[in-house]
């Protein structure tokens, strides 16, 4: 049980005691989801002010074991909070422009977030290679731009990122130079997997474990 670090409404989320990536799926963006390692979504809106918060700057209120959530013997108003939630695409892009970031890493993340929210109504709709991504909205472009120029291709991860958003934004050549500095042999197999994507002109969010 936390509570909004702008009005104090309360709200709920899930803690695990324990696991792991078994049966985990990662994409191209980065992003991996894990059935047996659920997390809650690090960035939020109220439901009530409507105002931006990192899940991390939330007051920790109290903790309602799974088997007892909705007896007595807890508060109603803890039992009545609904669970957190993530942001829309559109919300993520509103929270950009009020400048919620507050650090460079921050919005970094928070622009990652916002291209993992574009990609997902994708995700599931990669196994056909003649569907292709949804065209880009002007807030979404400019995300993805904004990103690529904040990206410090010195942090492997980060140039890997860097290329990926490129070939999103259909900018393959580009995409192409930035892989070819990405020297870490750790990052070898995904470097290939884009450079074909990038080959086939594909600018779609693919699976690739």
């Amino acid at each position: 049980m936390i509570a909004c670090p702008h009005c104090e409404a309360l709200a709920k989320h899930f803690t695990l005691i324990s696991g792991n990536t078994f049966g985990a799926r990662l994409w191209t963006d980065g992003k991996m989801i894990a059935p047996m390692l659920p997390e809650p979504p690090p960035f939020v809106q109220c439901h009530q002010c409507r105002h931006f918060y990192w899940l991390s700057d939330a007051r920790k209120v109290g903790l309602i074991p799974v088997m007892t959530e909705g007896t007595t013997g807890f508060p109603d108003d803890w039992l009545n909070a609904p669970y957190v939630q993530e942001p829309s695409e559109d919300a993520y892009y509103q929270a950009l422009s009020e400048q919620v970031a507050e650090t460079l890493d921050e919005e970094k993340f928070l622009r990652v977030l916002a291209l993992w929210k574009r990609n997902d109504s994708m995700r599931d709709l990669t196994g056909s290679g003649s569907v292709e991504m949804q065209p880009l909205s002007d807030q979404a472009k400019q995300n993805l731009e904004t990103l690529v120029s904040l990206l410090d291709e010195s942090h492997p991860d980060e140039g890997l990122l860097k290329a990926e958003v490129l070939r999103e934004l259909g900018q393959f050549d580009e995409a192409r130079q930035t892989l070819q500095r990405v020297s870490s042999d750790d990052y070898q197999a995904i470097v290939q997997v884009l450079l074909f994507l990038c080959d086939q002109g594909d600018t779609m969010v693919r699976e690739i474990g």
